[in-house]
């Protein structure tokens, strides 16, 4: 996910997770799947976290003009794309089964970077003799174990119930950052992370 480049991963993480709250109302609109009290009080703990992360609060309150943290606008275009397009798997992982679409997409991506690594110009190898094989394979793998999983589950269950708790992995993302990447939360964002995660698991109870 490129997405995570160009700000802290401990604050885009939570933003890109929230693509379980696009999932969750587009099934509620197309497969009339109904809403729990739990869960729409989850969707207002994410959109107020969401609010609180992206938003810089004293630039609102000096310059009275509402400028983005570095990075949120990335984590907010992942959170739409990951959500409508899991969203889309849904009806057909039920129809075709988990194995096919999951395979297909992966596929499609595979497709995709091999041609644009084609015709760019751009050179993807290494400056350093050193390639981090390992770190790249666990990479694959450990997508591939969650996205397989996720086609799996919905294939079977309510795309409103698979969804919130497959995006939950960024308290995963959160914790590693700050132990390994050394990355320090703000207080306010901090809030925000939190009302973002108390959502995330409301609406998988």
């Amino acid at each position: 996910m490129h997405h995570a480049e160009k700000g802290q991963v401990s604050l885009v993480s939570p933003l890109g997770a929230s693509w379980s709250l696009i999932t969750i109302i587009l099934s509620v609109i197309f497969y009339r799947e109904s809403l729990r009290i739990n869960q729409l009080l989850a969707i207002l703990f994410i959109t107020i976290g969401i609010i609180i992360i992206s938003v810089n609060l004293k630039d609102v309150i000096k310059n009275r003009s509402i400028q983005l943290l570095t990075g949120v606008k990335e984590g907010i275009i992942s959170m739409f794309g990951w959500g409508i397009s899991l969203f889309l798997l849904i009806s057909v992982s039920k129809e075709l089964g988990w194995f096919l679409p999951a395979f297909v997409f992966r596929f499609l991506i595979l497709v995709l970077l091999i041609t644009y690594i084609f015709y760019s110009k751009k050179s993807f190898l290494p400056k350093s003799d050193k390639f981090p094989w390992i770190t790249l394979l666990l990479i694959g793998l450990f997508d591939m174990l969650a996205f397989f999983t996720y086609s799996l589950g919905v294939s079977g269950a309510y795309g409103s119930i698979v969804a919130p708790i497959s995006s939950a992995n960024t308290l995963v993302t959160i914790v590693l950052s700050v132990i390994f990447l050394k990355e320090r939360v703000k207080p306010r964002q901090t809030i925000g992370i939190g009302a973002i995660l108390c959502g995330l698991i409301l609406i998988s109870l």
